[in-house]
């Protein structure tokens, strides 16, 4: 995979933002020719968190987060939400400037057989949050429910832990999962109050996946792979770029 920028983009608004500004040039010009995503007499592209990691594995969410909302402060970007469902908080984005979406056609073959896999906000779920009658729990979800330390919405959580089963994760890599998230919240001291929801643990997004490895106890002053700072184990703060920012992350919901 390559990530490309215009010169002129960079010069205006710096490199980073100039490789974001041309990932939302490529997907609105192959939805503009193709008439996909046109709501309010905008084109628009959306994407979840976690695919933009996954697009830009140089980039954490937090600083993806931060570019993204400069953009927006910026002029460049207008954010908006078209997703069928309130509860869907999948984001959509539409570029300001006409100048900035290419005038092509779509018979470059490369952009016609580009398929945007990641570009899915949630599916249709039902919604109620009580279980059927004929829905009971498992042995092994009831054993995660019991070890999960907030334990909220268990019809919803069910519903994402179903899922996840049905996408052929494997239950001990889920139970591994927690095992290291709950290390990670005691070596944090995060508050009860930030504590992810089971729902937010097993959600389309794979957060869970955040807590495959355990990261090995460092003494003395270190950071880790998500800019946040520790002094003996203990975090002290996090780094946005070249800021540094007291206090704990807060983990959204």
């Amino acid at each position: 995979m390559q990530h490309h920028f215009e010169i002129e983009d960079a010069k205006k608004y710096g490199i980073e933002k100039a490789i974001l500004i041309e990932n939302f040039r490529f997907w609105i010009t192959k939805n503009k020719a193709n008439k996909n995503n046109v709501h309010d007499d905008r084109v628009w592209t959306f994407n979840s968190a976690v695919a933009y990691t996954k697009l830009f594995p140089y980039w954490n969410r937090q600083k993806i987060s931060r570019l993204l909302r400069e953009l927006e402060d910026e002029g460049v970007l207008t954010s908006g939400n078209y997703n069928k469902h309130p509860y869907d908080r999948t984001k959509w984005y539409s570029l300001n400037e006409k100048s900035l979406v290419k005038n092509l056609t779509m018979e470059n073959k490369e952009l016609n057989k580009t398929e945007s896999e990641s570009e899915q906000p949630i599916p249709d779920i039902n919604s109620d949050s009580k279980p059927d009658k004929k829905n009971v729990y498992t042995e092994e979800f009831e054993t995660f429910w019991k070890d999960y330390p907030r334990r909220v919405n268990k019809a919803g959580a069910f519903k994402c832990w179903k899922a996840r089963i049905k996408e052929k994760v494997d239950i001990d890599t889920l139970m591994l999962c927690l095992k290291n998230y709950k290390a990670r919240l005691t070596a944090d001291g995060t508050e009860f109050k930030f504590t992810m929801h089971p729902t937010t643990f097993l959600n389309k997004d794979l957060r869970f996946e955040d807590f495959l490895e355990v990261e090995e106890e460092q003494t003395g002053t270190y950071i880790d792979k998500n800019g946040a700072q520790f002094v003996d184990g203990v975090k002290t703060g996090h780094w946005d770029g070249s800021r540094f920012i007291p206090g704990r992350i807060q983990e959204a919901e």
